[in-house]
């Protein structure tokens, strides 16, 4: 589990907003059950499949608007397309992680490494 900053250029102007990574076992772990949708899933976790979010209750109702509908809907994060797989409850308590809006599987910030140019650091 790690926690950054991540764009959402879903409206008129880019939203920055916390983004978190996690496997599949973290919210197992925490015995966390969606509100709405489902939970990363090790079928999330291949290449071509890592492209989902879970949002949160409170990224749901202030950024969403609340809607139900908004499972399946798609958000642009850091460029990339995600599909938006459930909501979790309000009352969720995730340790030492404040403030996280989105979710996202592990594997999705590999991707977002092996995108970026690398820079060569040798003196």
């Amino acid at each position: 589990m790690r926690s950054r900053r991540i764009s959402l250029a879903r409206f008129e102007r880019p939203l920055s907003v916390r983004g978190g990574i996690a496997s599949p076992g973290f919210f197992q772990v925490l015995q966390v059950r969606p509100a709405l949708g489902r939970l990363i899933e090790d079928r999330d976790m291949p290449r071509g499949a890592n492209t989902v979010a879970l949002v949160t209750d409170r990224f749901w109702r202030r950024t969403l608007g609340g809607d139900p509908g908004a499972v399946g809907r798609t958000l642009a994060l850091d460029g990339r397309a995600f599909t938006v797989i459930g909501v979790l409850p309000a009352d969720v308590y995730i340790p030492d992680i404040r403030f996280v809006d989105v979710w996202k599987p592990l594997t999705a910030s590999i991707d977002n490494v092996e995108r970026t140019p690398s820079v060569n650091t040798s003196l």
